[in-house]
């Protein structure tokens, strides 16, 4: 039987580069049948729907175990529960933590916008950074997964069982929480790369957790 666990807002969020948000050798992929990784467009669409760019108190979770800039300012009142997972460099480098959150986005082009980002210091998403380079591919960002259509399961399992609450926000259904799988819907293991070094050296998929620990210190 396999095991499932439930993902609690304590946990730092994995940290994936591009090439793992977006696999897709032999059909494979970092979500299950039915999700997918959102295209710039479904994060334009989330964000028109809670009210606009000024919205980011609105999307993150309260309080300083989560963010450390304006903390109390946050409401959640639209139940998608950003925390401040901060981000892995090119380099191999970590920042942010507690000060910004940056997801990954399906489509990449270098004349294109290829992330969407959620800072603490601001009342609103810094928006859509363009980053016009192929080290782009190797930072380490979040992942949320969208689900194909608008029916509000409750709830999303991923290969490794983990358990993650679903809502609904306008006509999109989004995980509540930032994706913690370790393999590919086949079952693939994605690699933990730990090292700066070899975090800077990939071209292809990888993941890790922020300063190398699961847990938020």
């Amino acid at each position: 039987m396999r095991r499932t666990n439930h993902i609690p807002l304590s946990f730092t969020s994995a940290l994936y580069n591009w090439y793992a948000a977006n696999y897709s050798t032999g059909g494979a992929s970092i979500a299950n049948t039915g999700w997918h990784v959102p295209s710039r467009t479904e994060w334009a669409t989330l964000i028109t729907t809670i009210g606009g760019t000024n919205i980011a108190n609105a999307m993150k979770v309260k309080g300083r175990l989560f963010w450390n800039l304006n903390p109390t300012s946050a409401t959640n009142s639209s139940g998608f529960s950003a925390i401040g997972a901060g981000s892995r460099g090119d380099t191999g480098n970590f920042t942010s933590l507690k000060a910004s959150v940056f997801y990954q986005l399906s489509t990449y082009d270098i004349y294109s916008t290829n992330g969407v980002a959620i800072m603490s210091a601001s009342g609103s998403p810094s928006g859509f950074s363009c980053y016009p380079e192929e080290t782009f591919r190797k930072i380490g960002l979040t992942v949320r997964l969208l689900k194909d259509n608008d029916t509000d399961p409750g709830s999303y399992t991923d290969i490794d069982g983990n358990v993650y609450p679903t809502v609904k926000i306008g006509s999109q259904v989004w995980l509540k929480a930032d994706l913690k799988v370790t393999h590919f819907n086949d079952g693939t293991p994605i690699p933990l790369v730990s090292d700066p070094a070899s975090w800077a050296a990939l071209t292809s998929a990888g993941f890790c957790y922020y300063n190398n620990s699961k847990i938020v210190h």
